[in-house]
């Protein structure tokens, strides 16, 4: 999905970087679930009476059920941050999504076919791995195997064979690769920047009512101290 792709994207400072960083988050995760629930609550305390007077050893208690907050707020913050959570889950590229670092992907053990898949996702055509090379160097050594004639008075033959005793890493291989990943990973945290800007707003606006809900209940808490 490349819509809404600019030409000069290197020069915004929001990356997909930071909205991953916001969709990871437990609330934004939880967010889905009070788009259902926050209704469903405010239907059910708009039919129950205010206060509701509980009897307990022959005396009534009266329970005040209003909310230190506004139900506004907090479901608007909920709404926002559901939509900024759909455009990152549907926009955000998936090497961004799963891997921070180039550590983590290679912990993964994804194949160079993966990154190479991304790259041509996203159209960026400088990027092949073709030249890197094998992750690993064969160590051979050459060993002679002795062919026995067909007639016994000939004498045997003798035929050298590489043969592998070792296996170890390609340093270059691996400095490469790592440089490669980079690379890709900061070409593709760019695209779609307008969409980048739309999810950011999103999750910022959903915080600040959020923020704001955590603000009234202090002070709804210092008020009724005093």
């Amino acid at each position: 999905m490349n819509l809404f792709k600019t030409t000069d994207e290197k020069n915004y400072r929001i990356s997909w970087i930071l909205v991953n960083s916001f969709g990871k988050l437990k609330i934004s995760k939880s967010s889905y679930y009070y788009l259902v629930m926050v209704p469903i609550i405010v239907k059910f305390l708009e039919k129950v009476e205010n206060p509701l007077n509980l009897e307990l050893g022959g005396s009534i208690v009266p329970l005040n059920l209003e909310l230190p907050f506004s139900w506004y707020f907090f479901y608007f913050g909920a709404v926002s941050i559901a939509i900024g959570s759909i455009l990152y889950e549907l926009f955000c590229p998936e090497l961004i999504r799963n891997y921070k670092n180039y550590g983590e992907f290679l912990e993964s053990g994804q194949s160079d076919n993966y990154l190479d898949r991304v790259a041509r996702k996203f159209k960026i055509p400088y990027y092949f791995l073709s030249f890197i090379g094998e992750p690993y160097i064969e160590e051979k050594v050459k060993e002679k195997i002795k062919i026995e004639p067909q007639r016994h008075y000939d004498e045997p033959t003798y035929k050298e064979y590489e043969k592998v005793v070792d296996y170890k890493y390609n340093i270059k291989y691996q400095e490469e690769r790592k440089n490669q990943f980079n690379k890709l990973y900061d070409q593709i945290k760019y695209k779609n920047v307008f969409v980048i800007y739309t999810s950011f707003i999103f999750y910022i606006l959903g915080f600040s009512a959020f923020l704001w809900v955590i603000i009234e209940n202090i002070h709804f808490v210092i008020k009724h101290l005093i």
